[in-house]
C-alpha cells in the first residue's frame, strides 16, 4: 500500500509542459473534417504559438516563421506552404503581416479565427 494520499497521487500526475487546447466545436465542424492531416498539424502548431502569446495578445495574433512551424509540426517546407494557403482557404486563420526573408522581419503575423477559438 502506498504512503501518498489521493490529492499527492493527483498533483504527481501533472503535465510537465504546456498543451494545445483544441475546442471540441472546432474538431467537429465540417471545415475541420475537410482538411488534409498536414493542415491539422500545422494549425496545431500555429496554435502552440498562440496559446503561449494570448495572455498579452488581445488581437489573436501569432508571430512565427515558417521555420518554426516545420521544426514543430515535422512537416517539410514545401507542405506547409500548401497547408498554410488550405488554412487560409477553409477561414481557419489570415495573414495579418507577412513575413520575408529581405523585409525587416522574417516572421508572419497570423491572426486566428474567433469562431475556431471557443
Amino acid at each position: 500500500m502506498s504512503d501518498l494520499s489521493y490529492n499527492q497521487k493527483k498533483r504527481n500526475k501533472k503535465i510537465n509542459g504546456g498543451f494545445v487546447l483544441i475546442p471540441k466545436s472546432t474538431i467537429r465542424c465540417n471545415q475541420w473534417k475537410e482538411l488534409s492531416v498536414y493542415s491539422r498539424c500545422v494549425y496545431i502548431a500555429i496554435m502552440t504559438g498562440f496559446i503561449r502569446d494570448r495572455g498579452m495578445n488581445p488581437e489573436r495574433e501569432v508571430k512565427m516563421t515558417h521555420k518554426q512551424i516545420e521544426d514543430i509540426s515535422g512537416i517539410s517546407h514545401s507542405q506547409v506552404v500548401r497547408s498554410m494557403k488550405e488554412l487560409k482557404e477553409k477561414k481557419f486563420l489570415s495573414v495579418k503581416i507577412p513575413g520575408g526573408i529581405c523585409g525587416k522581419q522574417n516572421y508572419s503575423v497570423y491572426t486566428m479565427e474567433e469562431r475556431y477559438l471557443t
